[in-house]
């Protein structure tokens, strides 16, 4: 089973015409993953937006854009927010639930939108960008946790010699059989 590398949570804070704010509340995983904490210029408050695309009037959507936009808020007065993905959410039998890419397509995100408890999750991928989408279909099938990757895997060097008890079973092999195979 795969499992993301990071697992942010937000809630809604209002909605506006420029979109939905999100207020990050907390997240799992190895220390912080920047693209994701946006601080906003007054408060330094960490928050992302949800917008819809713009489709000029007359033009045809871009089908490279996903419905929606995750986008950070602008760092000085005056200044426009940067795209931080595109979201496709693209079954219609999993509401609010999409995939993108952050970065140049470097890193890989599922996104969980609940609209009735005004919640948005956002579950990181490191280096499995160009990828969303394979995750993204597995997950429907259940092949993607929801939950951060297991800790570190134990060494040699951190476990206790009680942890190895369950290795001693007393048995003794015959030295031949050890070290002078029958041919």
């Amino acid at each position: 089973m795969t499992r993301p590398d990071y697992v942010y949570r937000f809630t809604r804070h209002r909605t506006d015409g420029q979109g939905t704010r999100f207020d990050l509340t907390g997240w799992h995983g190895p220390g912080c993953y920047a693209p994701l904490v946006c601080p906003l210029k007054r408060t330094g408050e960490p928050v992302l937006y949800v917008n819809r695309w713009r489709v000029k009037e007359g033009a045809a959507p871009d089908p490279r854009k996903g419905g929606l936009i995750l986008a950070a808020p602008g760092k000085a007065k005056g200044e426009k927010g940067r795209n931080v993905s595109s979201i496709f959410e693209p079954s219609p039998d999993h509401p609010g639930r999409g995939y993108g890419d952050i970065g140049p397509r470097k890193d890989a995100i599922l996104t969980i939108r609940d609209e009735e408890a005004g919640t948005l999750t956002v579950l990181v991928f490191l280096k499995l960008g160009q990828q969303a989408e394979t995750l993204f279909l597995s997950w429907l099938d259940g092949g993607v946790a929801e939950e951060v990757a297991a800790p570190a895997l134990l060494t040699f060097e951190t476990l206790k010699p009680s942890d190895f008890q369950c290795l001693d079973n007393n048995v003794q092999f015959a030295s031949n059989i050890d070290t002078e195979p029958e041919i």
